[in-house]
């Protein structure tokens, strides 16, 4: 499973991509601040790492994918998707967890529930 800082990394670069230039470097570094949110379920696989990497790449961009045991998605989500998430998918023997990551602000858009919503909605578990 990914770690609290690479989570960090992933998010606030994807925050920069999404809002670059000058003007927005003070919103960078509020963002920095947010506290991450994580959202984890494990299932029975009932798709496979095949199926699960084929649904999944159209709704994000593939950081990381080891065959037949890990999927790491940068994902669009929160109002307008101008908040990203990050999604790992760990594939065992009979199962699959799924864990995903965003940061919240004052205002809970609860992106990281979302997001894992959605992706057992895309696989159908």
């Amino acid at each position: 499973m990914m770690t609290g800082p690479e989570v960090k990394s992933l998010l606030e670069q994807a925050f920069q991509a999404l809002f670059p230039g000058f003007l927005m470097s003070s919103a960078r570094k509020q963002y920095a601040k947010l506290r991450i949110e994580r959202e984890q379920c494990t299932v029975c696989d009932t798709c496979g790492y095949d199926t699960a990497l084929s649904a999944l790449s159209g709704c994000g961009s593939v950081i990381t994918k080891v065959p037949n045991r890990r999927i790491v998605l940068l994902l669009k989500g929160g109002a307008a998707n101008r908040n990203p998430s990050v999604a790992e998918l760990e594939f065992f023997e009979n199962s699959i967890t799924l864990t995903t990551w965003a940061k919240e602000g004052m205002v809970s858009q609860k992106t990281a529930q979302r997001a894992l919503q959605d992706i057992r909605v895309l696989l159908g578990i």
